[in-house]
């Protein structure tokens, strides 16, 4: 387990290692019979729309080996500066069919890590697949927990990366999405 304390050393967060990795978890804790069980709920608490956190570098999550190889990167990292916020690692792929405004996802649609980085909807950002060297403009229309990743596309974007595989829940590949405020 890991605690993650704030400038005032308030808990900010608890992570317990699960799969071989870290996962922010509040644990929740009740009797039943006259002992203790411990259930986890993965709460997730976004930034409000149009926010970041402060400047810094953010860094989280293992990448697949092949990001490694390939970009040379080894987990996923966030680097906010004066004006502009640029992610490495890895992106995935989410198949929802709302955005948390509950209009209709489209190719070209993209998720942020709403806990680090939640720029406003419709924010044009620039992702590059590090695999290939493919470079594509997506536009945040939602956010996400993103446990290993720094961008989620939506389904059919990804082939605007140069992905031809429908086989969504299985592409994790290198990227870097950047984008100035």
């Amino acid at each position: 387990m890991r605690v993650q304390y704030d400038n005032w050393g308030e808990k900010e967060a608890i992570y317990v290692l699960r799969d071989g990795e870290y996962k922010e978890v509040e644990m929740l804790m009740t009797q039943v019979s006259s002992r203790l069980q411990f259930s986890e709920t993965f709460a997730y608490n976004p930034l409000p729309r149009g926010k970041r956190k402060p400047v810094g570098t953010y860094t989280y999550g293992k990448v697949v080996p092949e990001t490694t190889k390939k970009a040379g990167y080894k987990k996923n990292k966030i680097v906010i500066k004066k004006n502009t916020v640029t992610g490495t690692g890895d992106f995935t792929v989410y198949t929802g069919g709302k955005t948390e405004e509950g209009k209709t996802l489209k190719k070209g649609d993209c998720a942020t890590k709403g806990e680090i980085d939640n720029p406003n909807t419709g924010k044009k950002i620039k992702v590059t697949n590090k695999m290939n060297g493919t470079t594509a403009t997506f536009y945040k229309r939602d956010n996400g927990k993103l446990y290993n990743a720094v961008i989620d596309i939506w389904k059919t974007g990804v082939e605007k990366l140069g992905v031809k595989s429908k086989k969504y829940d299985d592409i994790k590949k290198a990227a870097k999405y950047t984008y100035t405020y």
